[in-house]
């Protein structure tokens, strides 16, 4: 008796409602779904690989421009070395800049001790 209780509740529970053919989802339209996820998803994965790979050509095309770049300072140096043994005149501004500007800043900064030394009559010596 008890059986048939709960599998009398069970069928009162359930409630049919009629879906229209069109908007049924069949096992053929989830086949098809399923197969339409693998193709994005093999499409993003190929993509993904061409992004890592451009990105390696630009590293690399970067590093060999640094090259170039250190070889044309070297060369210009070399060129500028030769021309002062020359006795031509120094040409040889820009070649590096960051040096050039650290040289800068240590001369600066000792012309700012001489005068603050000057200006309070102070004596580096005593």
């Amino acid at each position: 008796d008890s059986s048939d209780s709960s599998s009398s509740d069970e069928e009162e529970s359930i409630k049919l409602t009629f879906v229209p053919k069109n908007k049924r989802f069949t096992i053929l339209q989830a086949e098809k779904s399923k197969e339409e996820e693998e193709i994005e998803q093999a499409k993003l994965e190929a993509a993904a690989e061409e992004q890592k790979r451009m990105a390696a050509e630009i590293v690399k095309q970067a590093r060999r421009e640094e090259e170039e770049k250190q070889k044309r300072k070297e060369k210009e140096k070399e060129s500028a070395m030769l021309y002062a043994r020359a006795g031509m005149p120094d040409d040889t501004d820009g070649l590096d800049e960051e040096a050039e500007y650290e040289a800068w800043k240590v001369r600066e900064i000792k012309r700012l001790q001489r005068d603050m030394m000057e200006k309070y009559n102070l004596n580096p010596d005593s």
